[in-house]
C-alpha cells in the first residue's frame, strides 16, 4: 500500500489487486482537497464513510453523505469537494470496465451493450455495507483471492440489477459525427499541442460552436478533455513502470510538475504514489 499524507488534513492510501478487473483501491480522508472536473476510464464504486462529498455529475449537483454509495461510469465527467469543513472519508474501487461488461452479459446473454448507470450516488445501505466490508477485507494481504473476487462480482452484479438504466443518447443537433471526430483527434494526438482553429478546421465546425457542442456532449470542453486523456495515458505509463518524469513527457505534459498537479486533482494521489502501487 502507498500512502499520501499531508499532515492531519489529507490522507490517502492506494493499492491494487491482481484480481479480475485489475481493481485499484483507494481509502482516503480529504478535508480541503478539491477535484477538477474529470472522467475515469474505469468504473468507480465506493462508499462514503464520514462527512459528505458533493460534485457536479451529468448536469446536476449531487450530494453523497455518509452511508451513501458513490458511483462514476467511465467517461462521465464529474468534480468533487467536501460538503462541509470536516471533509469526507471514503473507500473506492476502480475496476476495468470489461469486468462490468462480462457480468452484464452473464445477466443477459442477449445484451448488445453494457447497461448504463446514471446515478452518481445512491442510498443503498445493503450495498454500502458490503462495499465497506469487502474493501476492508482487501486491505489484508492474506485475504483469500476467491472470497475477494466473488465479493466484487456480486457487488457489481447487484449494482447492475438495482441501479442500471437504459442509456440516454447524449448526442443532439450539435452533430454526433463532428464531436466524435474532434474527440478522436484529441485522443490520437494528445502528445502534441492542439490548436482550436486546427480542431475546428478538421471537423468542419465553427470553433465556438465546436467548443459548446463538445462540452455539452462530452461533459468537458476540449482543453479539459485533452488534460483528461493525458492524465489517463500517464497512468498507463506509470502502471507499466515508467518514472513520473518519463510518463509526463510521453503523455504530453510540459514537465513533471504539470503532471503532478493534474494527477493529484484527478486521482487524489501523486504519480509516484500511484506508480508504487503497481511496483509490488
Amino acid at each position: 500500500m502507498n500512502v499520501l499524507d499531508e499532515g492531519s488534513r489529507e490522507k490517502a492510501v492506494l493499492w491494487r489487486l491482481r484480481d479480475p478487473g485489475d481493481p485499484e483501491l483507494l481509502r482516503a480522508r480529504f478535508r480541503t482537497r478539491t477535484f477538477a472536473r474529470h472522467a475515469h476510464d474505469r468504473f468507480a464504486i465506493g462508499v462514503i464513510e464520514a462527512g459528505g462529498l458533493e460534485f457536479q455529475y451529468r448536469g446536476q449537483k449531487v450530494r453523497a453523505p455518509a452511508g451513501w454509495v458513490n458511483l462514476a461510469y467511465p467517461g462521465e465527467a464529474h468534480s468533487g469537494q467536501a460538503t462541509g469543513p470536516d471533509g469526507w472519508a471514503y473507500r473506492m474501487f476502480y475496476v476495468d470496465f470489461n469486468l462490468l461488461t462480462e457480468i452484464a452479459r452473464g445477466l443477459d446473454p442477449g445484451a448488445t451493450e453494457t447497461p448504463f448507470i446514471s446515478a452518481g450516488a445512491v442510498w443503498d445501505p445493503d450495498l454500502a455495507g458490503r462495499i465497506a466490508r469487502l474493501h476492508r477485507l482487501c486491505e489484508d494481504p492474506r485475504s483469500e483471492p476467491l472470497e475477494r473476487q466473488i465479493g466484487l462480482c456480486c457487488i457489481l452484479e447487484d449494482v447492475l440489477r438495482r441501479h442500471s438504466v437504459t442509456r440516454p443518447d447524449p448526442h443532439h443537433k450539435c452533430g454526433k459525427r463532428e464531436v466524435e471526430l474532434a474527440r478522436g483527434i484529441i485522443e490520437d494526438t494528445f502528445e502534441e499541442p492542439i490548436q482550436l482553429e486546427q480542431l475546428a478546421s478538421l471537423t468542419g465546425m465553427n470553433p465556438f460552436t465546436l467548443v459548446r457542442c463538445f462540452a455539452k456532449d462530452v461533459g468537458l470542453p476540449p482543453h479539459a478533455y485533452l488534460v483528461q486523456v493525458r492524465v489517463n495515458r500517464a497512468a498507463e505509463y506509470l502502471r507499466r513502470g515508467d518514472s513520473p518524469a518519463k510518463a509526463a513527457s510521453e503523455a504530453g505534459f510540459a514537465d513533471q510538475s504539470h503532471l503532478n498537479r493534474h494527477f493529484l486533482r484527478h486521482f487524489g494521489v501523486t504519480p509516484g504514489t500511484y506508480r508504487k502501487a503497481y511496483a509490488a
